[in-house]
């Protein structure tokens, strides 16, 4: 490409010197499409690195471009159409992938797998309500980690930890419990809201 971009350059001062020149009217034509087909493998070469890769991000952005360039439309097009059922098989991989952690508890990975997903495909329904399935139930094993810690600490007399561990939304249920001990007194009671509200949001519990 550097050297076709060199003669380029030659011809292109040679035009600006005679313009009336023919050969190096057609000099420079022959160099611009010299670089043109330069590129074109270039970008060929590479979408198929992409796509072997399963780098569909990078596969579809360099086929945009080809699709741009190419004279060739249905060449473009039918690598397109490839791409596409690539992206779809691997979408359905990272669903049932992803649905068969959740199945058995293991949420995190899950969602990394649902977000994979709707990374490949941003219109993916399944992919999209998944993610929000996987956070749900990492909330709700936080929320059980939460309880059984509470409930251990109430057992064993330590009403300041307890106070730190039971939700705010329980707190008419338990609280009272919590806060005979403490005196019972409302500012109490918000007081345990607030502190378990601030310790908890930034994990996603709240």
């Amino acid at each position: 490409a550097g050297r076709f971009s060199d003669a380029r350059d030659e011809f292109q001062q040679a035009v600006d010197l005679d313009p009336g020149c023919d050969d190096a009217r057609k000099g420079l034509a022959q160099a611009e499409e010299q670089m043109r087909g330069a590129k074109l493998k270039h970008l060929w070469t590479k979408a198929g690195e992409a796509e072997a890769a399963k780098d569909f991000t990078t596969a579809q952005e360099l086929y945009r471009q080809l699709a741009a360039l190419e004279p060739d439309r249905e060449r473009v097009q039918a690598a397109m159409e490839a791409l596409g059922r690539a992206v779809s098989a691997a979408v359905n991989e990272l669903l049932a992938r992803a649905e068969a952690a959740f199945q058995t508890g293991k949420f995190s990975e899950a969602r990394d797998e649902f977000e994979q997903a709707l990374a490949l495909d941003g219109g993916c329904a399944p992919a999209r309500d998944g993610v929000a399935r996987a956070a749900e139930g990492m909330r709700a094993v936080r929320l059980k980690h939460l309880w059984a810690q509470a409930a251990e600490a109430e057992a064993q007399q330590n009403y300041e930890a307890a106070a730190d561990l039971f939700p705010p939304t329980q707190a008419h249920d338990v609280g009272v419990t919590i806060m005979k001990p403490l005196g019972g007194s409302l500012f109490q009671h918000a007081d345990i809201c607030l502190r378990w509200i601030l310790q908890h949001e930034a994990v996603g519990v709240v």
